[in-house]
């Protein structure tokens, strides 16, 4: 059944448009008409969390190695905006305390738990999270069950959610006994029946790997309550030709 309403979330920002994970991508997010932001989180050498997708920097920077090995000072320096486009030279890696400060009043964030499952990832994203008074527009997300786990021991009862590679009644349970409250599995699993499922055990449905207007189309038909896509802005003309708000 076709909701009533569908959150779209800008996938590390308007990314076909902008540097993935940057203010600029962030930016034009909210300016194409979302105010749902998804980014990603890992841990500097010495603990600081930046906001970047990849376990090592050679794909969006002009560095290389992994992030845990450099400190947040050799990751500032490095330039993230001109792998995608010379417009963005000079574009660098954001903190998550610069994000929350610049955007936590603006949008509600999705965070993407990474460095491959590490608990501290959790523990210093909740950290961070409340000592800016953020929990509620906030939720955390992760492929790696303990750490949305960390998250729910952290904080009982919020939004957290996990991205399941498959979407059966086995990973539906999996979610429920973590005490998550959203499964997130990708677009191609989705059928009105696992939504029905999900939904009857009082899980919310947020998908990802909708690459096409097309597909966004699909979940939406399905009944999913949301998903991560590239392009806000095409995003959010078919919300409108579908008569359905960007919650």
């Amino acid at each position: 059944m076709t909701p009533q309403s569908f959150t779209l979330i800008a996938h590390r920002g308007a990314s076909d448009d902008a540097p993935e994970n940057t203010f600029a991508s962030f930016d034009l997010a909210l300016e194409q008409g979302v105010n749902e932001l998804e980014m990603d989180l890992h841990l500097t050498k010495g603990g600081v969390l930046v906001v970047i997708h990849d376990d090592t920097v050679e794909r969006t920077t002009d560095g290389g190695g992994p992030v845990s090995e450099k400190t947040l000072e050799e990751l500032q320096r490095l330039d993230v905006g001109s792998w995608f486009d010379s417009r963005f030279a000079g574009v660098r890696i954001p903190t998550l305390a610069e994000v929350l400060e610049r955007y936590g009043q603006r949008a509600v964030l999705h965070l993407e738990m990474k460095a491959n499952g590490d608990p501290q990832v959790a523990q210093e994203a909740v950290r961070l999270v409340k000592a800016w008074g953020l929990l509620d527009r906030v939720s955390f997300i992760s492929f790696h069950p303990q750490q949305v786990a960390e998250v729910l021991k952290l904080e009982p009862g919020h939004q957290s959610g996990w991205l399941a590679l498959e979407f059966t009644p086995e990973t539906i349970e999996q979610t429920l006994s973590l005490g998550a409250w959203a499964i997130a599995p990708p677009a191609p699993s989705i059928t009105p029946e696992m939504v029905a499922l999900a939904h009857e055990k009082g899980l919310q449905v947020r998908t990802w790997a909708v690459h096409t207007e097309d597909d966004l189309r699909s979940v939406i038909s399905a009944g999913c309550d949301g998903c991560t896509v590239n392009w806000p802005a095409k995003g959010v003309e078919v919300l409108a030709s579908l008569k359905l708000g960007a919650s």
